[in-house]
């Protein structure tokens, strides 16, 4: 057939290399002459909801165009666990002479495909907080010293609109210093006043702040239930 095909994503909105729910990802796909669709075009995308593939479709039109447009609307519980890219196709267009073009996998290529032009993955999932630990030595602290807290995610994160802080059951408050990839980076300076039963007793017990995946999804700031500086005897006594 003498259509010339090229697919390319034109925009999607916010423009992240990860997108959330309710995200739209607006796709083009873009002829080298008018054509009208004759019959929908369905496009099966790579991403999935309970094993499900995602599908957009446009609908047939009596409206000619260059460019034929749908968006894709992220849901909850979408995901791709590669880069976002169309793996199926169907429906016909026709150009104005009536000359048909059938539209099926043969038309993709990965030179023209969703993925050559844009590395979108779709994240709908909140991260979740695998363990809490430090890297400070057992026993007994005083008001000066400093523990460091470190917070392990099952995923990439970053800070939000406001750092996290870590409130500790002594009392006192962790500082967030830096993080990298899954982990965040914490300082806990020992105040006058803070303490513990025993030298057992030091854990977090509240997360404050905006803890966020690539995405975007918030961190809900459920604590581990048995990673809470498990194996570690730390005290705080500043009396």
């Amino acid at each position: 057939f003498f259509f010339r095909r090229r697919w390319r994503i034109l925009r999607w909105r916010l423009w992240r290399r990860c997108s959330r729910a309710n995200d739209e990802i607006k796709l083009n796909l873009n002829f080298n002459k008018e054509v009208r669709i004759k019959e929908n075009i369905t496009l099966t995308l790579n991403a999935s909801n309970g094993g499900t593939l995602k599908t957009v479709t446009i609908n047939a039109s009596d409206t000619y165009s260059k460019t034929l447009t749908t968006t894709y609307k992220v849901a909850n519980g979408d995901i791709t666990t590669e880069v976002l890219n169309v793996s199926a196709l169907s429906g016909k267009v026709v150009d104005k002479l009536n000359t048909e073009l059938q539209l099926n996998a043969d038309v993709l290529s990965t030179a023209t495909n969703l993925a050559a032009t844009k590395q979108i993955t779709i994240d709908t999932t909140a991260p979740i907080l695998k363990t809490i630990t430090t890297t400070s030595a057992n026993g007994w602290y005083k008001a000066g010293d400093t523990i460091a807290v470190i917070l392990t995610f099952d995923e990439d994160v970053k800070v939000g609109s406001t750092k996290p802080t870590l409130s500790m059951s002594s009392g006192g408050t962790a500082v967030y210093q830096s993080g990298s990839g899954q982990t965040m980076n914490f300082i806990y300076t020992v105040a006058a006043g803070n303490t513990t039963v025993t030298a057992t007793n030091l854990k977090v017990s509240v997360i404050s702040g905006d803890i966020l995946d690539m995405a975007g999804n918030a961190f809900g700031k459920s604590l581990p239930s048995a990673a809470n500086f498990s194996g570690k005897s730390i005290g705080i006594d500043t009396q």
